[in-house]
């Protein structure tokens, strides 16, 4: 009876000596072997391929969205929609819309934010919460293209190319325009709806398609400002509420003009840039 209880507490002291072994052996043979260095890059940004899960904020804090119901347009989106702050959408339909539950969204500018409680599917336009609605005249469907801005809680739009003969928009509390063909327009709008102002730019050249930028991502809104990518006769000036951009010189000039203008309709810079037409003989 002893002799098997010593062999027990023999057996018991080993027991533990027995990973140690081969945990040295195994780390004998790794100390053999090159093992290589993880070369970490430094870098001044911020941002990790690998999200950590403790971090909830999003890799991206908006996006943009457009579409056009004829796929060879796709230059001039009809409709145009984007995130202007985290969970809340403003979205511009110059021709009207049908959800996928089927309802109509007449010719509006419309802002939603996400429901609270989310979903497990897709979530679409059906399953938001419209906040406001700001509904437009008909006219508006001439226009080629609009986008919708929001800045210091005022949406602005911005319509390029009206592809119909002079007419004139009621953009509400009694304030009609005066709209001629292939021209562009800024309208501003408070946060309740109501209209605050428009600008529309003006050329004398008797083409009024000069003073157009003529495709609606040649217009881009930062900050308080919209930047135009605008082409104008040498001779001519498009003119803004407050000030106007030109390229004086010989007739024979063409122009490209970059412009910074702010959303009230001032210029605050801009960039020419002349170029001369050539006829090729062939």
């Amino acid at each position: 009876m002893k002799r098997t209880l010593v062999a027990i507490l023999i057996a018991l002291l080993f027991v533990p000596i027995l990973p140690m072994i081969a945990e040295s052996s195994i780390n004998d043979n790794l100390a053999e072997q090159e093992v290589p260095e993880l070369s970490v890059e430094k870098s001044n940004s911020s941002f990790t391929p690998i999200p950590s899960p403790q971090n909830n904020s999003r890799l991206k804090q908006t996006y943009s969205l457009f579409s056009n119901s004829d796929s060879s347009q796709q230059e001039n989106p009809d409709i145009y929609a984007y995130e202007y702050t985290d969970g809340k959408i403003v979205a511009m339909f110059k021709d009207g819309f049908q959800t996928n539950g089927g309802n109509i969204i007449s010719k509006s500018i419309r802002t939603w934010s996400y429901p609270e409680q989310g979903t497990t599917g897709i979530l679409d336009l059906d399953m938001m919460d419209q906040e406001l609605q700001i509904n437009l005249h008909n006219n508006f469907t001439h226009f080629k293209s609009c986008k919708p801005y929001i800045h210091n809680f005022e949406i602005f739009v911005f319509c390029e190319g009206y592809n119909s003969a002079d007419a004139h928009l009621d953009l509400g509390n009694n304030i009609t325009v005066s709209i001629k063909t292939d021209q562009d327009m800024l309208v501003q709008w408070n946060q309740t709806g109501h209209v605050l102002s428009h600008w529309i730019p003006q050329t004398n050249a008797s083409n009024k398609v000069d003073a157009s930028v003529d495709y609606i991502w040649n217009a881009q809104f930062l900050d308080d400002s919209i930047f135009m990518l605008m082409s104008t006769p040498s001779s001519e000036s498009i003119n803004f509420p407050n000030g106007s951009v030109d390229c004086a010189s010989a007739f024979a000039y063409y122009c490209n003009i970059l412009a910074k203008v702010n959303l009230n309709g001032t210029v605050e810079n801009y960039l020419k840039i002349k170029f001369r037409m050539v006829s090729q003989v062939f």
